[in-house]
């Protein structure tokens, strides 16, 4: 085993010609291994899967042995099995994607060492960032140059939304002052009622605008999930199509969480509108709430702020089409990106920040089976507990 040679390999993973194949392939020859392989994600069926050495993936080998692994690699960093021979995994965390594995299989009569705990860590705790990874799994999210966008840009929305605001308020009073003088059904009426449609809409898209600049405050005042999403199946009752329905399964003694009730509905009726549109075919949106530990692997997993430890976590399904493989790439990756006419892809962004500011995260993920849509993660953090004060 050459820990030197193994530390001299991990630069050819930031160069944009390489492969993930050949470098694994590289490690296998530096550290004497049988095989090398990589798998995303850790858990459920792989969609990215490389292998390099004599053996096939060994993750793959035993059902039970692929439990034990995932198993073992969300209490620790590392996990070794000896069956049949010396096996090493690594966790690979990706910021806002389920975590990979990447492993070391030695040949029967040879040992792990601690030279090879070090090898497979250091390419673990690299690769995340390394171009050879994105060719497998897409761009990972750097989240320090995401959230300066994303703050920068709120900055000059909310200047944008006030002086937008003026102009609209023009608009409006002047097309209801307007309107009774005209005659009813006649084509001027129809104009200026057209002209405070129009109006409407813009005040909709600067209300945005408002809510992005605002959505970095932290307001922690504690609030119900079960409550506000009582409050959103109300608001929704009766403009749902009649082949789209909401499945809620939240108790109402769901633990409050550290997000104020205005800017967590605003979470939630945000993901509940994309799966909306996102299910012209009707069908169901199953949402369900529970009470979660999240490990330290778990919180890596989130798009956001989220730290090991108790949460309130809510999914979201849709029974839609799910996103395309060209999209999900540019999800994060590009902060107001959208696919839907007429949108500016700021709901995204709102729903980031506001879950960064309290504490929270969200995953996102298209299952890929048939009717599986798309599955949005929410982890809502617990109320900070204030020390008694005497």
């Amino acid at each position: 085993m050459n820990l030197e040679k193994v530390l001299s390999l991990l630069p050819d993973m930031f160069l944009d010609t390489g492969d993930l194949e050949g470098f694994l392939a590289s490690v296998a020859t530096a550290t004497e291994a049988s095989s090398v392989g990589f798998r995303w994600p850790l858990e459920s069926s792989p969609r990215a899967l490389v292998s390099v050495g004599e053996r096939g993936p060994a993750f793959d080998a035993v059902a039970d042995q692929q439990s034990a692994v995932a198993a073992g690699l969300h209490a620790a960093a590392t996990f070794v099995t000896d069956k049949p021979t010396p096996r090493l995994f690594a966790r690979v965390p990706i910021v806002g994607r389920p975590s990979a594995v990447l492993w070391l299989e030695m040949p029967a009569k040879k040992a792990l060492t601690p030279e090879h705990h070090a090898a497979a860590t250091a390419v673990a705790r690299l690769l995340p960032s390394a171009p050879l990874l994105a060719k497998r799994v897409g761009p990972v999210i750097d989240q320090s140059r995401l959230l300066q966008r994303i703050a920068d840009s709120s900055v000059v929305c909310g200047r944008m939304a006030h002086d937008f605001d003026n102009i609209l308020t023009g608009i409006l009073g002047f097309s209801d002052l307007t309107m009774p003088m005209l005659p009813a059904g006649s084509l001027p009426l129809q104009y200026i009622t057209e002209v405070s449609k129009v109006g409407q809409r813009g005040i909709v898209f600067t209300q945005q605008l408002h809510q992005l600049s605002r959505s970095g405050q932290t307001k922690p005042q504690p609030s119900s999930p079960a409550n506000v999403l009582a409050a959103e199946e109300g608001r929704l009752r009766g403009t749902l199509k009649p082949e789209l329905r909401l499945a809620i399964e939240v108790a109402q003694d769901l633990p409050q969480v550290g997000i104020d009730g205005g800017p967590l509905q605003s979470v939630i009726s945000h993901v509940i509108e994309n799966a909306i549109e996102a299910s012209p075919a009707g069908g169901v949106i199953r949402i369900v709430g529970q009470a979660v530990e999240i490990d330290p692997v778990s919180a890596a997993e989130f798009l956001g702020n989220v730290s090991p430890g108790p949460h309130v976590e809510l999914s979201i399904q849709d029974q839609g089409t799910g996103i395309k493989p060209e999209v999900r790439p540019r999800l994060f990756v590009e902060p107001f990106y959208t696919t839907k006419v007429r949108h500016r892809g700021l709901g995204l962004a709102i729903i980031y920040r506001i879950l960064h500011a309290h504490r929270g995260g969200i995953q996102i993920e298209s299952p890929g089976t048939p009717n599986s849509g798309t599955l949005v993660r929410l982890a809502l953090p617990l109320p900070i507990k204030r020390p008694a004060t005497r």
